[in-house]
């Protein structure tokens, strides 16, 4: 049985791929600790994100307007989730509970958001939470060519 470790990009898969699991394998198909084998989702709306989808990595793809991901609380972690601006939209990530988002100097963000005009595609947000503290990093990019809004 072949198995296909990357969703495609279409915002209709809202539940796992499998109806069954195989040994070895998650909810949505990956593989043990042994692979990276990230799950890669399109979303067109707003989205709160839930830690067991930890390791995947969401596009913006299709959005006609922008999106705002809210992050799972930090006492769910650790979790670690990437989020990619495909499209000419607002994109946002937001830390579940106010000034809990650590990010470039400043320890008490509630998000980080690719909204200035003509530098919103290709924007990347990196969160990675331990349990304890969550941080936040901007990629790719160029800093110079590309701004991040960070929120108090």
């Amino acid at each position: 049985m072949a198995i296909n470790h990357v969703d495609t990009l279409t915002a209709s898969k809202a539940t796992p791929p499998f109806s069954a699991v195989a040994a070895g394998l998650d909810a949505y198909g990956r593989p043990g600790n042994f692979l990276f084998a990230p799950r890669v989702v399109a979303k067109t709306a707003s989205y709160t994100v839930k830690a067991e989808e930890s390791g995947s990595m969401f596009f913006t793809t299709g959005a006609v307007a922008g999106v705002v991901f809210t992050l799972p609380v930090i006492g769910d972690g650790p979790w670690v989730f990437w989020f990619f601006n495909t499209v000419d939209q607002d994109m946002t990530v937001t830390a579940a509970a106010a000034d809990t988002l650590i990010g470039y100097n400043d320890l008490d963000l509630d998000s980080i958001a690719a909204s200035t005009t003509s530098e919103k595609i290709g924007a990347g947000i990196m969160a990675v939470c331990d349990g304890v503290k969550l941080v936040a990093v901007t990629l790719p990019g160029d800093p110079r060519y590309q701004t991040y809004t960070l929120a108090d």
